[in-house]
């Protein structure tokens, strides 16, 4: 009769041949000294063929504990994973544990969208800042998280698309930005006056690097990281009062071109594989 101190042990060993990260190990980890603790302080030490009695006041235990959905599905997701296992090996004789190890649905939660005044305002942070600007680094940063807002509410790019951003990749006798996502890429139709100001900001560039929007901090010409524009929207939030981020404006720019309803050019501009989850999105969108 295997104990579930032994059983646990074998699965921790079966997750590492499975080269699971370091991170996710860690996590079955300490969700697995939480589960092998309440055993011991329930005197059930072994792992038998009545497993389920027991396992059923885990899980009451676990919804006691972890009112959050997320908490909670992790946490579930780690015990079924692990009665599968026991039951590959032939220490628990049913699959009864899948009917209670199941996940809560998590609410979608409403995506608050931003309103023209509140786009204003986020527009004009920067612009106060270039009027304070006083050395050519503070003017540099300024004009270049300018920028940086302005083309995600033009483009509705993703963070991780604009910080890879290449000089040849604006194309302004055509009219069209290309946006490099995964493996591929989408090419985004854009205004005049949005091809100007990019290209004002192109005869100002500091150096050869082939990259729009290039780093203040590191080697001069590399690219600024996902986190720089994280950190350009907490700045943009304490200016004005409320929390933003990026996906806020993103958003933003998917409301206005929604207004017509054209989903199937929604989806080829914004770079969403399916046309149920632009339409999903707009729904949550209030």
């Amino acid at each position: 009769m295997v104990t579930y101190q032994q059983a646990w042990v074998a699965f921790h060993i079966h997750l590492k041949q499975l080269n699971m990260s370091a991170s996710t190990l860690k996590q079955y980890a300490l969700d697995g000294r939480q589960f092998i603790a309440y055993t011991k302080v329930h005197n059930e030490p072994h792992l038998t063929a009545t497993y389920y009695p027991f396992l059923v006041q885990y899980v009451q235990h676990l919804e006691e504990a972890y009112p959050k959905e997320t908490s909670y599905n992790r946490k579930v997701a780690c015990l079924r994973r692990f009665f599968k296992f026991a039951r590959l090996r032939e220490w628990v004789d049913d699959e009864c544990y899948l009917a209670l190890l199941t996940p809560k649905k998590i609410p979608k939660e409403i995506i608050p969208a931003l309103t023209e005044g509140e786009i204003q305002q986020i527009g004009a942070v920067w612009e106060r800042y270039l009027s304070y600007a006083d050395s050519e680094d503070k003017y540099f940063i300024a004009k270049r998280n300018h920028l940086i807002t302005t083309t995600i509410l033009t483009l509705g790019c993703k963070p991780s698309e604009l910080v890879r951003m290449q000089w040849h990749h604006l194309h302004y006798t055509e009219g069209f930005v290309r946006l490099l996502s995964g493996k591929g890429y989408r090419d985004v139709e854009v205004n005049a006056l949005y091809l100007q100001l990019m290209q004002a900001y192109e005869n100002e560039k500091p150096n050869d690097s082939p990259y729009i929007w290039q780093s203040e901090t590191n080697i001069k010409g590399n690219p600024i990281t996902v986190k720089t524009v994280e950190r350009i929207f907490q700045t943009i939030s304490k200016e004005i009062g409320i929390t933003v981020r990026a996906t806020d404006l993103r958003y933003a720019a998917i409301q206005r071109a929604m207004k017509d309803g054209d989903y199937e050019q929604a989806i080829a501009r914004f770079g969403y594989a399916r046309k149920w989850v632009l339409q999903d999105r707009q729904r949550r969108l209030k």
